[in-house]
This record gives structure tokens, C-alpha cells and sequence, in this order.
């Protein structure tokens, strides 16, 4: 069974505040990003040089010509794995994109943020091995600048489900794996 998962973050304009893994024995991953400047050890900017860094307790992305990116691999060590994170954007329509993908590089989920609508969407499918299908949960969240959004992705590897949260609101249940 797999248990190793790449997250890797796309984004423009986001800011990231926290990220953490729990599971029944505690274990947790918690990314503060207390101290300024360039990226912890245990992130990997890709695509961009400089352009993601940490600044007042945030990952932040800088958009510029190209889409800065950033990720994280962690292993899991349960098959229910639950991933937190904080974003904000300074205007309503952005392009942030969280993938967790697996060590053979298959896409697990995808949660979109801002992307072609002001709201936060999770992807359904995948075309031409990249996430699509985007749809909104229910309730529906639509994003408002300069604020924060607590997203939570309640992942359990042995049905191969993700139950997606918007500030502590279930959005969907139950929503399969992308790729198996």
C-alpha cells in the first residue's frame, strides 16, 4: 500500500499559513514558517528561484512571469491522514493549487483556490495527466480578499476517499481518489 505522498503547492499570490499531518498516535507535521526568509530544509522550490520565501509567519508566493512552486514529501504512517492548511490571497481571483501526489506520481487530490472562479474547488478527474473536472463543494465557498480559509482534506487510504473542509464546513464527502 502506498505510503509515501508528495505535496506539492502551485501557486500565485498565496499565502500559506500552516500545514500539519495528525493521526491516531499524534504524530504530527507542523510547518509554521516562524522564521523569515528563505525556505525550511524540508521544502523544495521548484519552477522559480526566490520567489517563494516566508515572510511574517507565511509561506509566500510571488507571481512573476512564471508560476512559483513549492512542495513538501512526508510519509504517512496511518491509512487515515488528515492535511491542514491556511490560505489568503490579496484579491479574490488567484491561482493557488494544493496537489497531493503519490511517490509514483500519481495525483491524489486537488484543491483549487481562486482558479478561474473566486471560490475553492477540488478537482474530479485528470486530463491529459494533469487535475481537471474542477467542482464546488456544498456549501459553496466564495473567497473574499485578504482573508483566511482554513482547508482540511480528510484522507483515508484504504477506501481511497478524501472528505474536503472549508473552515471546519464539510464541502464534500467521500470524493475518490483522482488516480488510484
Amino acid at each position: 500500500m502506498m505510503k509515501k505522498i508528495q505535496l506539492g503547492f502551485i501557486a500565485v499570490l498565496c499565502s500559506i499559513y500552516s500545514f500539519a499531518q495528525t493521526n491516531p498516535c499524534g504524530t504530527i507535521i507542523n510547518d509554521t514558517f516562524d522564521e523569515a526568509g528563505a525556505l525550511p530544509s524540508e521544502w523544495t522550490e521548484y519552477n522559480t528561484t526566490g520567489s517563494v520565501t516566508i515572510a511574517d509567519g507565511k509561506l509566500k508566493f510571488e507571481h512573476s512571469t512564471a508560476q512559483p512552486s513549492a512542495y513538501r514529501t512526508f510519509t504517512a504512517i496511518s491509512n487515515n491522514v488528515t492535511l491542514s492548511f491556511d490560505v489568503s490571497a490579496s484579491r479574490s481571483y488567484a491561482s493557488c493549487q494544493v496537489n497531493l501526489i503519490s511517490d509514483a506520481g500519481e495525483h491524489l487530490s486537488t484543491i483549487d483556490v481562486g482558479s478561474k472562479s473566486a471560490s475553492i474547488q477540488y478537482a474530479t478527474t485528470i486530463v491529459a495527466g494533469a487535475p481537471s473536472g474542477f467542482t464546488h463543494g456544498s456549501p459553496e465557498v466564495v473567497l473574499q480578499t485578504n482573508t483566511f480559509y482554513s482547508i482540511n482534506a480528510t484522507i483515508n487510504f484504504t477506501t481511497k476517499t478524501i472528505d474536503y473542509y472549508a473552515n471546519g464546513v464539510l464541502m464534500a464527502a467521500n470524493v475518490p481518489f483522482l488516480e488510484s
